[in-house]
């Protein structure tokens, strides 16, 4: 490998072409279930992270209209870090499978469990922090990229209407049922609230729990009748759907449970970047380090190579491909 490189140094200088040490290259983080490391390379002082939250779980096939999970979060920031600094990858995982007796949440990292029967579990939120997951002050002061998981399903059972869908990451959850002029709480099946930076989101009514730091709320049970949606865990983790615990609404009409909120994603205020909602379904974390002065660096070298040497076109954009964009 070393000697690749300095092939490469050596070809490029006789064409008036300046190299610098290659940049490291991307790593790309996958679920494992346990904490990984990425360590900033030397004379680097940025990093960009791309980071991709779990899905919540969707309704069992058989489900009417087979109400589905909330997708998690794609998060893009350019981190400020330390040449040598030691980063803390915790990439969670989407949601289990539902069944009747509710369905797991992503589990690693706050996903939250669904209501019996058949809610869906929540999906886990992904991160970057700077303390290792066992420091006790590593979840609420360390994570510097979050991205937050999305919320599961609420469940359908045997003649019920299929719940409504979990909500995505930074989202509410719809409600299954709600009727303002009904004073019965019991009869209200409403959505999980989302999380945000501010705070965890609420639980829906009736018996929806609320979530929590990193942790999504357990979405509430309906048994016999259909649970509620877990909520997805994030910066602070979404609110769980409440369960139907009747056979039918206020109404006669058979509703399903709602969905879980979605988490919370963040981005360091010191970093730059974007929250938008994942497509993937692959929770993920990929760092790249940012090289000081790699910007254009590609496009300058051709153009200094074509005026010195007008005829070797080719041969110049062939060396200067070896350079950094």
């Amino acid at each position: 490998m070393h000697r690749a490189l300095v092939s490469v140094v050596a070809s490029t200088a006789v064409l008036g072409i300046t190299a610098t040490a290659a940049p490291a290259a991307a790593e790309t983080y996958l679920f494992t279930g346990a904490e990984q490391t990425y360590t900033v390379p030397a004379g680097v002082s940025k990093v960009h992270v791309v980071a991709v939250g779990g899905r919540g779980g969707s309704a069992h096939p058989g489900a009417s209209g087979r109400p589905q999970g909330g997708s998690g979060a794609l998060v893009t920031a350019d981190l400020p870090v330390s040449p040598g600094q030691t980063l803390y990858v915790e990439v969670g995982s989407n949601a289990g499978a539902c069944n009747v007796l509710g369905g797991g949440g992503g589990g690693f990292l706050g996903g939250a469990s669904g209501g019996v029967f058949n809610g869906c579990g929540g999906g886990d939120e992904s991160d970057v922090r700077t303390l290792p997951i066992g420091h006790p002050q590593s979840l609420a002061f360390s994570r510097v990229v979050v991205a937050g998981g999305g919320g599961g399903a609420g469940g359908a059972w045997e003649d019920q209407i299929g719940g409504t869908d979990g909500a995505d990451a930074d989202h509410d959850a719809a409600d299954s049922h709600f009727d303002p002029g009904d004073p019965t709480p019991e009869f209200q099946i409403r959505g999980g609230q989302r999380g945000t930076l501010a705070g965890p989101g609420k639980g829906g009514l009736f018996n929806g729990s609320d979530g929590g730091l990193g942790n999504g709320g357990a979405g509430g049970g309906g048994s016999p009748y259909p649970g509620g949606g877990g909520g997805g865990g994030g910066y602070y983790g979404g609110g769980g759907g409440s369960g139907n615990p009747h056979a039918n609404g206020s109404d006669g009409i058979p509703y399903g449970g709602a969905g879980g909120g979605g988490g919370a994603s963040y981005i360091l205020p010191s970093a730059t970047g974007t929250i938008a909602t994942d497509v993937s379904h692959i929770p993920s974390i990929t760092i790249t380090p940012v090289i000081p002065g790699a910007t254009g660096q590609r496009a300058a070298a051709l153009k200094k190579c074509m005026k010195r040497h007008g005829k070797a076109r080719r041969r110049c954009k062939r060396k200067a491909n070896h350079l950094p964009a």
